[in-house]
């Protein structure tokens, strides 16, 4: 087989069709032996067309066999199929892979008969041990498609000392969730991007969080919708008071709007923080989107903290005019907010 010499080929992309499965079984499985024992370092298992086709965890055994470099498994739209004994032993196969940095299930889902077997809270945490694991996707299909997991495993996966980036869709999280959630980010210090999905009635704890934050950069929330006003006013106010987010993303499911009231709630928001440099939320009156675009690019300046320091020194201010340059919106708010530079 011409893969068994192969000593450069470093990256797999396998897509998965429903008819993948028939033929030899015993070529099949020498096949994924072969590819295990290639110098692999990235994996992707794509289902062809969306169709969340049934890729068997065996197949994956007879790579995870051999392939002790693998950094990266990523896989998406399938469905993770066979006996659940195959799962406990990948469970169990995956320690071994000390190399492995991304662990990725991208709109995947998990068999029945996995589901009805397995506790997924034991998985994860087995993969979030791993000792160079930086980034951890779950994103189920649909909710409760790949399980469910507690609090406790939250808090496990958030021990991690070398996780960077963690996203979580299709869960059921509830008030007890959100407090390890806030937990983890506030005593993780490798944790900086953050990702979930939850309902606003079971999110208490999420915008005090917001407020004491010190080392998210990165949050995005998807929600069930965006009609608890309540709600998104007090994640607004905590990010008024957040030092470190830079990047902020809030969506609705099927892409409900945000009345103009809770728009407001974040204008006001950016009006007051200096570092939000990307906000990701609808807004429908161009009034709020014109304030928002001026205040994101005021912020990405970097200079806007510069003018509101009252102990800047005038050189300070006098290179964050420069750094502007022709944009004549930033200008005109820096010798606003500093009117002294323009007097004598």
């Amino acid at each position: 087989m011409a893969l068994e010499q192969n000593t450069t080929v470093h990256t797999v992309s396998i897509f998965v069709e429903e008819d993948f499965m028939e033929g030899s079984h015993e070529e099949l499985m020498s096949l994924f032996d072969e590819i295990g024992r290639l110098p692999l370092t990235h994996l992707y298992v794509y289902s062809f067309g969306r169709n969340y086709d049934v890729f068997p965890i065996k197949l994956l055994l007879h790579i995870f066999d051999y392939a002790a470099h693998l950094q990266v498994l990523t896989m998406y739209f399938v469905e993770l199929g066979g006996h659940e004994r195959y799962f406990r032993t990948f469970e169990q196969v995956i320690k071994d892979h000390q190399q492995l940095k991304e662990f990725r299930l991208e709109n995947c889902r998990l068999s029945d008969e996995i589901l009805e077997s397995v506790i997924f809270d034991k998985f994860v945490t087995t993969i979030s041990a791993l000792p160079k694991i930086q980034k951890i996707d779950l994103l189920a299909t649909e909710m409760g498609t790949l399980g469910n997991l507690t609090p406790a495993a939250l808090a496990k996966m958030g021990a991690s000392e070398t996780l960077k980036s963690l996203e979580l869709l299709n869960f059921t999280f509830t008030n007890e969730h959100i407090a390890a959630l806030s937990e983890v980010v506030n005593s993780n210090e490798s944790l900086t991007e953050l990702s979930i999905s939850c309902d606003p009635k079971w999110c208490n704890n999420l915008a005090p969080m917001l407020a004491t934050n010190k080392t998210l950069t990165t949050l995005k929330l998807r929600l069930e919708d965006l009609y608890d006003g309540v709600f998104l006013h007090q994640v607004a106010l905590g990010l008024t008071e957040n030092k470190t987010m830079t990047r902020f993303e809030i969506q609705g499911e099927d892409n409900n709007k945000m009345s103009k009231r809770s728009q407001k709630f974040f204008v006001d928001m950016l009006e007051k923080n200096q570092v939000i440099e990307h906000l990701d939320i609808k807004f429908s009156d161009e009034e709020y989107r014109n304030k928002v675009i001026f205040y994101l690019k005021l912020n990405q300046t970097g200079k806007r903290k510069v003018m509101q320091n009252p102990n800047s020194k005038p050189t300070d201010l006098i290179n964050a005019v420069a750094y502007v340059g022709n944009d004549l919106d930033c200008l005109h708010h820096f010798l606003v907010t500093k009117p002294s530079m323009v007097q004598d």
